[in-house]
């Protein structure tokens, strides 16, 4: 609905459709409303329904005639107030809602009229938003009711608005999503394209800085007013305690750690672990967006805060193109927005609850990635609570309308002794779940005995081909480079989640290592060439063993959680006292989990006190002059590389095919 005249005009014309005016109008003889035209060419059909259509109008002003007094009426009144921001005398004014000025200088007020921030924001081009939020905010209300609209008006022209299209427009927006316009009266070429997609829909001005801000605000709110990760305290547990995915100081690593020493003392109880491994079909695609905006409100996010998160999900379009043919444009009713900060954090607030319908197992939630798990001396125990569960979540999943893929779904019973035939069906939604006795969760291959052999083969052949790479390369980039991406595309298959696997056998602990050996040996320049020690090979390049990180991993991990920078899930793993003459049954006393952490740390502990008890200057001198003994400096081992792949300028030193000894470089250098 476009209007065209004076106030009274306008006026008259809303009474006479038996329309309350959303807005109180303030007669000026500077204001001239839009022409028809002039807005028909920036805003798209549905931004005129769902906007114009409810009586909202867009005035435009001239800083040098309107008052200040005359401008809040207009904001109180929720008019959309166009804001020419390259005017001079735009510096000089001040009011509530969303102002900007070339120089950045902007005031915030709440609905209320208090006074939220004030100060000049040109240097957030430079700065962090929040931090700076946080600096000038004097106020944090719980309701999130933030002026968001001059935070994002200001980083569009800031980023990119100030350099492509001076000439902007911007004004307070509706639903608290802010879009930026052209001024039409100057015509500046080319303003309308910077200010369009390409599908032709107006910049929606949220980039990920926006989202971040929003995100920790939010989390900040629901972890210490709703009681969310809360979770359902009638029902006696903490959500937080099953929910890994996207957390603070939680990671995959974590959750298989806690799992599988939960899994060992069960074992080592006699006890039979039953697991079920779910598999969502697209479960990012299906958040159902009017199920997630009702648990936003469950959650306590309301008000104009749920009107922006409601705007944000909203009039979003997809298309499919196939070599180069398109569909129409369709508008999703569910799914978060991929790769946005936003939508994980989303995703886990829509699953959350998920974990209230398990009562008589322990879930296990990594975003989409849930296993439930059992354990008990009766077979027919575990199947009965494992089945008990999994129909309370085939109910859940059909009343947020998702879905699992029953293929992918696959059940698996832990234990060290025969289980008795038959084995009771594990079933979902009415389908029999496959048994296995090996299945990959979290990126770790896990078997029905919670040996780490068949982990140790996959892992050691996926990093082989990565190293063949590195054998192609090394006559022709320098060392330095390959030993850069050996520990960027190898080393992370060899160590991913290793605190969880690092009790080995000799067999994995040599198979593990050998690939880390025979890639240094092409890194060094000793491909093809006699087989080198372990240790000269790796003091030679300075790397350690990959024993020694694991140790140094498991080390870190237990420090960690000491220290509480470890989420709350994992203090279970700490025992209250240590008994030194109890052993587990089932495993060698070297290869426990958390008592190898305990034991690990009190080494190293003790490793320190004494030697601090030792400093001294001699002492020093003795361990200096050790370390240059037996770690050779950078030039040297360069030189002794060069040599050996026969890759170096002084070649007419080169002893035939032979490798490159020590006496040989020393004297040459010399």
């Amino acid at each position: 609905m476009y209007f065209q005249g004076d106030v009274s005009t306008l006026q008259n014309h809303l009474t006479a459709k038996n329309s309350s005016p959303q807005l109180t109008l303030v007669s000026h003889p500077a204001l001239t409303p839009y022409q028809p035209p002039d807005i028909r060419r920036l805003l798209p059909p549905a931004f005129s329904t769902a906007v114009l259509s409810e009586g909202f109008v867009f005035v435009d002003w001239d800083p040098h005639k309107l008052s200040e007094s005359n401008m809040n009426k207009f904001v109180d009144s929720s008019c959309y107030i166009l804001v020419d921001s390259t005017e001079p005398a735009a510096k000089s004014l001040s009011f509530g809602g969303s102002y900007m000025t070339p120089r950045g200088r902007s005031q915030y007020r709440w609905s209320d009229g208090s006074m939220l921030a004030t100060g000049d924001f040109s240097d957030w081009a430079d700065g962090q938003p929040d931090t700076i939020y946080r600096e000038k905010c004097v106020e944090i209300r719980p309701d999130f009711n933030y002026q968001w609209n001059n935070y994002e008006c200001h980083r569009q022209q800031n980023f990119v608005c100030e350099k492509e299209c001076p000439d902007l427009l911007a004004y307070v927006p509706f639903n608290r999503s802010c879009y930026l316009f052209s001024n039409s009266s100057r015509n500046y070429e080319g303003a309308e394209e910077s200010c369009f997609q390409y599908d032709g829909r107006l910049i929606r001005v949220m980039d990920n800085e926006t989202h971040q801000f929003i995100l920790k605000h939010i989390m900040a709110y629901i972890d210490q007013t709703v009681s969310f990760w809360i979770g359902f305290k009638e029902n006696g547990f903490n959500c937080a305690d099953h929910q890994s995915g996207f957390r603070p100081l939680d990671n995959t690593t974590l959750q298989l750690a806690r799992m599988i020493e939960e899994w060992t003392e069960a074992m080592d109880s006699g006890e039979i672990v039953g697991c079920v491994f779910l598999d969502l079909r697209k479960a990012f695609d299906k958040v159902w967006h009017a199920g997630l905006l009702s648990k936003l409100r469950a959650y306590g996010i309301s008000g104009s805060m749920h009107n922006w998160f409601s705007s944000y999900l909203s009039e979003r379009r997809q298309r499919v193109v196939i070599q180069g043919v398109a569909s129409d444009w369709k508008s999703p009713l569910a799914g978060v927005p991929q790769g946005s900060v936003l939508g994980p954090t989303l995703f886990i607030l829509y699953i959350n609850d998920l974990a209230s319908s398990c009562i008589q197992s322990q879930p296990n939630l990594f975003a989409d990635d849930t296993s439930l798990s059992s354990s008990h001396h009766s077979i027919q125990h575990v199947v009965a609570s494992l089945n008990r569960d999994l129909s309370s979540v085939s109910t859940w999943l059909s009343q947020w309308k998702l879905e699992a893929n029953i293929d992918k779904c696959k059940a698996m019973f832990i234990t060290t002794r025969a289980i008795p035939r038959p084995i009771p069906p594990v079933t979902l939604g009415g389908t029999i779940l496959q048994v296995v006795t090996s299945h990959k969760h979290l990126g770790v291959t896990l078997t029905n005995t919670l040996s780490w052999s068949n982990h140790i083969d996959i892992i050691s052949t996926k990093a082989r081909r990565s190293s063949g790479l590195l054998c192609a390369l090394r006559k022709n980039i320098p060392k330095d480079l390959l030993l850069r991406l050996y520990m960027t595309i190898v080393r992370p298959n060899l160590e991913y989640a290793d605190i969880v696997w690092s009790g080995l056998t000799k067999r994995d602990q040599r198979t593990v290592e050998s690939v880390q050996y025979q890639t240094t040996r092409i890194i060094s320049g000793h491909f093809g060439l006699p087989y080198p020690s372990y240790e000269s090979l790796y003091t030679e390049l300075s790397l350690p063993s990959l024993q020694y990180r694991r140790k140094s991993h498991t080390t870190v991990t237990l420090y960690r959680l000491l220290n509480g920078r470890c989420p709350p899930h994992l203090q279970s793993l700490l025992p209250q006292t240590r008994d030194t003459n109890s052993r587990y049954p089932l495993r060698n006393s070297e290869h426990l989990t958390t008592p190898t952490k305990i034991y690990l740390w009190e080494q190293l502990r003790n490793k320190i006190n004494r030697e601090d008890k030792k400093a001294s200057k001699r002492h020093y001198c003795v361990r200096v002059e050790k370390l240059k003994r037996d770690n050779p400096g950078k030039w040297y081992q360069e030189i002794k590389t060069k040599l050996n792949l026969q890759q170096q300028d002084l070649s007419i030193h080169i002893p035939g095919n032979e490798t490159a000894d020590s006496s040989f470089i020393a004297n040459l250098i010399n």
